[in-house]
């Protein structure tokens, strides 16, 4: 017998964009902030409050009773059920995507790519005039980093988008999404002029489009002239203006890249710049050491976190900070008692229990190596799905925590999950190679270990260990 997935609605947000970019709802009727912005690098440690959603009761659905019911058909397995009550429903309001769309969303929101890609294919032979399946199609290519099909697609649909005229504010967000898209492509490419006229685009559309804005700052800091490091800072100036209580300040934002050039001295200069400027401002002490942390100046993060405790000595994110902190410091003690704290604020915030599992797995205590275990599947129960960056995160620690109780078989089988599955950050990197150097698997822990000391970008609290098992690894013993 076929095995039943009722999914939660709070699992079918991914017909949340296209209803949003119909204009079919707002922000605010989906629970999702405007402008949120996309996940980072893979398994990068960031001071925000990932996973406290996981836990949140769900909300009054935000779509159409029409479209609603054809969900519940979906979520029942009578697929084809779905299919002619999108239809039908597409027929009656022409300003919808085509249904095809609808029903592609559906399948990819229950990991079933081949039905999702045959269902874009399906909108795009019934409705050749449409833009949305070339654009999502693009999207995926994008992720691939297969550019050539990419851009060709993120052109095919703002050609399309150009002369579709049934929901004018449909067209614009295809529009935006496409001419984005192209700018990613040709920056990708170090085509940071083509970049800047596509982004150009979009703010002739959208003054005020966060992610334009953010892209247009950092493709003009690449140019590499002053004049345009000067225009880099004052387009950053403008997306800070749009939200000065939610956005990261400009100067920040140059340190970064600053930093990234090898600069490190003008990018400190910056934060500190910053700091007096806003030092009062929680995001923006946040971002400060986030920066700091990233550089793996843990004495100045502690400095900042500090200032960050006086602000708002309840918050998630400065319990978070501080934990980091104390691991990076190596006083695994401190870093569980700040952690617990921000556990028992956030219970469900992924991010502080993954933490604290570290924390607690570092000590050579073995009941706290036990505890560990219990917060590391928390975690892993809050983020089981390994395709995720966060689910890969989670996992690895979950199995250098097994490893810990000389647990290795089962460590080692469910570090194998992890790696199937994608790349890991660079913290991560450091216990999966724990794992494998205790397993005889040496060469594959010194090729983790090269990759995150030598390339990986991000906060890396085990950097030190990291560097002491690959010369141990190195030296032969």
């Amino acid at each position: 017998m076929l095995k039943s997935f009722l999914l939660p609605l709070s699992k079918l947000t991914c017909l949340i964009p296209v209803l949003l970019a119909a204009g079919l709802c707002t922000a605010q009727d989906t629970g999702a902030a405007a402008g949120d912005a996309p996940a980072g690098d893979a398994g990068s440690i960031t001071l925000d409050a990932a996973g406290d959603a996981a836990a949140m009761p769900e909300k009054t659905s935000p779509f159409p009773p029409e479209m609603q019911a054809a969900i519940d058909k979906f979520k029942t397995r009578d697929f084809k059920g779905a299919e002619a009550m999108l239809k039908e429903m597409v027929a009656k309001n022409p300003a919808y995507p085509p249904a095809g769309v609808f029903l592609g969303r559906l399948y990819a929101g229950i990991k079933q790519p081949a039905a999702a890609r045959a269902a874009f294919e399906q909108a795009v032979r019934d409705n050749p005039n449409d833009p949305e399946a070339y654009v999502v199609f693009a999207d995926s290519a994008l992720q691939q980093r297969r550019f050539t099909d990419a851009v060709l697609l993120y052109e095919k649909g703002n050609s399309i988008a150009n002369s579709y005229s049934t929901n004018e504010t449909r067209k614009k967000s295809l529009q935006v999404r496409s001419l984005n898209g192209i700018a990613a492509v040709t920056e990708a490419r170090g085509d940071f002029a083509g970049a800047e006229a596509s982004l150009n685009k979009v703010l002739a559309m959208e003054p005020l489009n966060a992610a334009a804005l953010n892209r247009l700052g950092r493709v003009l800091f690449q140019k590499g002239a002053k004049a345009d490091e000067q225009k880099a800072y004052e387009t950053f100036q403008k997306l800070y203006e749009t939200d000065p209580k939610k956005m990261t300040r400009h100067e920040i934002n140059m340190a970064k890249l600053y930093q990234g050039k090898g600069q490190g001295q003008q990018a400190e200069k910056l934060v500190k710049l910053a700091l007096q400027r806003d030092g009062e401002n929680l995001v923006t002490v946040l971002s400060a050491a986030q920066w700091a942390l990233e550089t793996g100046n843990a004495d100045f993060a502690e400095e900042i976190a500090t200032k960050a405790k006086a602000i708002d000595a309840k918050s998630v994110q400065v319990q978070l900070l501080s934990g980091i902190i104390a691991r990076m410091k190596g006083d695994y003690s401190k870093a569980e008692t700040e952690l617990r704290q921000g556990q028992t604020l956030a219970p469900s915030n992924v991010m502080v229990l993954n933490q604290l599992a570290l924390a607690l797995g570092s000590q050579e205590d073995r009941a706290k190596i036990e505890q560990a275990v219990e917060f590391s599947q928390m975690a892993t129960k809050l983020f089981p799905d390994a395709r995720q960056a966060i689910g890969r995160e989670c996992g690895v620690t979950l199995s250098w925590i097994l490893s810990r109780l000389d647990k290795q078989d089962a460590a080692l089988k469910q570090l194998q999950n992890m790696l199937q599955n994608g790349p890991v950050g660079t913290d991560a990197s450091y216990y999966a190679a724990e794992v494998l150097h205790k397993s005889g698997r040496s060469d594959m822990a010194t090729q983790l270990l090269k990759s995150a000391i030598e390339n990986g970008r991000g906060v890396f609290p085990a950097r030190k260990q990291a560097e002491d098992l690959l010369r141990k690894i190195s030296g032969g013993q």
